[in-house]
């Protein structure tokens, strides 16, 4: 009987491997914070902000682990940082927020064969910083400032740029009347994009 060589069966499956192949992208939908604060104060704000935006959203997607080694996505309430992004940047800002996917590509030719796809495991995290001065100012005066300046860093700590609009969230003064279900809805098609929630 005659076999077929080795060669010639390699050729026909990297053949149908490159027929068939596609990508599939299997996202982490849970951000683990942990929240860095000189004072009780303004960590209890950041603690309840978090389940305001999971009941806003509608599901859990943002949940608070206290430790910043078990955490994904670190808050942090820094004293001085209007003074260093003055210094570093030529502007003070109240707040940076940054979005940080980090892609692991994972696939072997027995896999790219059997469902034609190569999966891309995508961890997802997020860092915020937030001015203590900033914060503490708009805790005692009661304002709405703070809680538009947290909406907007976890805008951007979701990959949202700035909107030129003046009620949209996403506008860079933080002052004035804001638009916060449609912020929140683009909040949650972010996760809807990646098949996180329905």
């Amino acid at each position: 009987m005659n076999y077929p060589s080795l060669r010639s069966m390699t050729l026909v499956l990297l053949s149908f491997a490159f027929i068939a192949c596609g990508d599939e992208q299997i996202h982490s939908c849970e951000f683990t914070m942990s929240i860095d604060s000189p004072d009780a104060e303004s960590k209890s704000y950041f603690v309840e902000y978090l389940e305001k935006l999971n009941t806003n959203l509608g599901f859990q997607a943002f949940t608070y682990v206290g430790s910043r080694q078990e955490a994904n996505s670190p808050i942090v309430i820094e004293k001085g940082l209007k003074e260093r992004t003055l210094r570093e940047r030529g502007q003070e800002f109240i707040g940076l927020g940054g979005f940080y996917p980090d892609y692991s590509q994972t696939s072997n030719v027995f896999k790219i064969i059997a469902n034609g796809k190569t999966t891309t495991e995508v961890t997802n995290s997020m860092r915020l910083h937030f001015d203590h001065d900033f914060v503490m100012q708009n805790l005692v005066n009661n304002t709405e400032k703070l809680e538009t300046a947290a909406a907007h860093e976890f805008g951007h700590g979701l990959g949202f740029d700035h909107i030129d609009n003046e009620i949209d969230v996403m506008y860079f003064e933080v002052s004035g009347k804001k638009d916060y279900d449609a912020h929140y809805a683009n909040m949650r098609q972010f996760f809807v994009n990646r098949s996180c929630v329905n």
